[in-house]
């Protein structure tokens, strides 16, 4: 399946102001989710290496 870079940007705009900030939140909330599981991953595994 091949896209283009609009798509993403597309799906973001499309709809009401409110179903995109709801995607935005969702979007951010994500984001942050996945930082914090990688942080929390790095951080439990230097601990079992004794730092």
């Amino acid at each position: 399946m091949k896209t283009n870079g609009n798509d993403f940007k597309n799906w973001m705009n499309h709809g009401t102001q409110i179903q995109i900030l709801l995607r935005r939140i969702m979007i951010i909330g994500l984001i942050a989710l996945m930082i914090y599981g990688t942080g929390y991953a790095i951080g439990t595994f230097i601990a079992h290496l004794g730092f």
